[in-house]
Parts: structure tokens; sequence; C-alpha cells
């Protein structure tokens, strides 16, 4: 939970990988069918990762900050970023 251009957002990251140089978050969606490429995923879900983006570099504000989704029916992590 925190405070992004004056909103609160709460939520959960699903999977949050922490690297030497960069953040990985990594959110698990159960669609079918997955989205095959970047501009098939709802706005919704793009908004949810830049949130979550938002307050990852909050914390971490010298690492990069990647964003995935992970389409759990087809076992495919899409970088969206």
């Amino acid at each position: 939970m925190g405070c992004v251009n004056g909103r609160i957002i709460s939520g959960q990251i699903d999977r949050l990988v922490i690297l030497e140089n960069k953040v990985m978050i990594v959110d698990f969606k159960t669609n079918r069918p997955a989205a095959k490429k970047i501009e098939d995923v709802p706005v919704a879900y793009i908004r949810q990762l830049n949130a979550y983006a938002e307050l990852v570099m909050q914390i971490y504000p010298h690492k990069e900050i990647c964003k995935y989704i992970l389409w759990t029916n087809t076992a495919q992590l899409m970088r969206l970023d």
C-alpha cells in the first residue's frame, strides 16, 4: 500500500524479484486465451502494473523497475516495458 500521484494504492504484487541492479514485478493472470502481444493486454492490467512500479520505485529509487505478466494458462512471461 502506498500513494501514487495523490491516490492511495492498495494491492498485492504476486512476485517481486530483487536483483543487484533491477527489480522485477510479476503479476499472474489467468485469462483464457492469454494475450499474445502487449496491445492485447487489458488496460486495467497495464494500469495496475504501472501503479505497482510507481510504488516500488519509491522503495528502490536507484534500480531499474521491470514489469511482467505471467499468463498462467500458457506459462508465458510477457515483459510490459
